[in-house]
């Protein structure tokens, strides 16, 4: 039969048991409620992944965001790229002087609508050059896309 004796003071949380008479005292650990979370515990362990997924979630939306501008961009890009383009093959096709500078009506690509501006150099041909410049704007971007080149009158 086994009996239960207190241990020593350093031993407060500790129950001993006596086995066989004569036989050293063996001391257990009782349980002292440290195998979970306090309450305070499991709060700030909630304030902190709060907070990691709310600069995570500010991130995402950030980088949603920059995404969005750049295909807007790049569709500009690609706009006065091909204005460009158009001027070139008109210039082959007839003298460079008779072209003139327009505003096309608004183009819609993504969602958005692209006004495209070109804009020619002085029509005299000053040095056997003239000088093309092609704007895109759209409402949601307060700096359009440029692209400019030189003909050969």
């Amino acid at each position: 039969m086994r009996a239960l004796r207190s241990c020593s003071v350093g031993d407060r949380l500790r129950n001993c048991v006596v086995g066989q008479p004569g036989a050293e005292a063996r001391c257990h650990t009782a349980s002292t409620g440290d195998a979970g979370f306090t309450l305070a515990e499991v709060l700030i362990a909630m304030v902190i992944f709060t907070v990691a997924a709310l600069a995570a979630t500010s991130g995402i939306i950030a980088a949603m965001h920059t995404e969005s501008r750049t295909e807007s961009r790049v569709v500009a890009a690609n706009l006065a790229r091909d204005e460009i383009e158009k001027v070139r093959s008109a210039a082959k096709s007839a003298a460079v002087s008779t072209l003139p500078s327009v505003t096309y009506p608004p183009v819609a690509r993504n969602g958005e609508a692209f006004v495209v501006t070109r804009t020619l150099g002085s029509p005299a041909c000053t040095g056997g050059l003239r000088s093309v410049t092609v704007q895109v704007s759209w409402p949601r971007s307060s700096t359009p896309v440029r692209s400019d080149t030189v003909l050969a009158c």
